[in-house]
């Protein structure tokens, strides 16, 4: 039974030495091969415009913010109450605004380089795909983050795991 053992794992040893040396694994970069694309340059360079624009934005609320606090502090005893409570609110909810504000800049800044990433990396993609199948890679990884960016196509295991399993 022991030598059954020996023989079945030196077996299995064997064919796995003759898969590792079938098979060929390369590695990039992707984020600095996207870095040097020509395009990149412009990419970046909208994308500043873009964060400026929300700065100003941003500065214009904090001093039409500042304005309206100062206005209310000098007038405030020429008002009346309804008057006053309706500048409270304004005030409060441009507070509000403003305390967001930091956040959904943030959120807006990484949809618009997402929007403007996504062809410079489709283009990516596309290459190391390219250069992978036409020098018989079978395995390409980004090195930066370890992702697998190609593989030769194989077979779904899905539905037989989901079988063994007894996912319908």
């Amino acid at each position: 039974m022991n030598n059954l053992f020996r023989l079945t794992l030196l077996a299995l040893f064997l064919s796995a030495g003759s898969l590792v040396a079938q098979s060929r694994v390369g590695h990039i970069d992707l984020d600095s091969l996207i870095r040097l694309m020509p395009k990149y340059d412009s990419v970046k360079k909208v994308s500043e415009e873009y964060g400026k624009k929300l700065d100003i934005e941003y500065q214009s609320m904090y001093a039409d913010y500042d304005k309206k606090v100062k206005e209310y502090t000098e007038q405030e005893k020429n008002w009346t109450d309804f008057i006053k409570e309706m500048k409270k609110k304004d005030i409060i909810q441009l507070e509000q605004t403003l305390r967001d504000f930091p956040q959904n800049a943030q959120n807006e800044m990484a949809k618009k380089n997402a929007e403007l990433l996504t062809p410079l990396e489709k283009a990516a993609r596309k290459a190391i795909d390219d250069v992978a199948k036409e020098n018989k890679y079978t395995l390409v990884l980004d090195s930066t983050v370890g992702n697998i960016l190609y593989s030769q196509p194989s077979d779904d295991l899905m539905p037989l795991v989901k079988k063994k399993l007894g996912i319908k």
